[in-house]
């Protein structure tokens, strides 16, 4: 074999020593590689089983979190109904005042008794629609 490669340190030993190291490194990157892989692999599995855990719990929240929309769709609804509904209430009864204030001032402009003020309400019937202001 020294024919072909001479002393240890020629040049055709030192290529066969890279050669082999560059082997065992690749060796032991490939090894590290698929132990990596493996542990991985084991993390994930660890992982879905901890998911798979919750399920339960999270399916519960989630019905939960349905029914609470529920009843605040439900709990809006009925608020905008009322709201309409005090509207209407509050928009009769402004029509209904203001009916009544044009009965009294109707009724001040044909009793003779009445003091009439220049802007042509009567000083007797004059505090009445302050009595009942309807923002009060």
């Amino acid at each position: 074999m020294n024919d072909w490669f001479g002393d240890w340190n020629d040049a055709g030993w030192i290529i066969v020593y890279v050669i082999v190291a560059l082997v065992v490194i690749g060796s032991l990157v490939a090894v590290g590689m698929r132990k990596k892989r493996q542990l991985d692999h084991q993390h994930a599995e660890a992982m879905r089983l901890n998911a798979k855990r919750q399920e339960p719990r999270l399916a519960q929240q989630e019905a939960e979190t349905r029914r609470l929309e529920a009843e605040s769709d439900e709990a809006r609804a009925e608020a905008d109904r009322r709201e309409a509904l005090a509207r209407d209430q509050r928009e009769r009864l402004e029509r209904e005042r203001s009916a009544y204030d044009d009965d009294l001032r109707q009724a001040d402009k044909i009793d003779p008794r009445a003091k009439h003020r220049a802007d042509g309400a009567s000083e007797e019937g004059a505090g009445e629609a302050e009595r009942h202001d309807v923002s009060r």
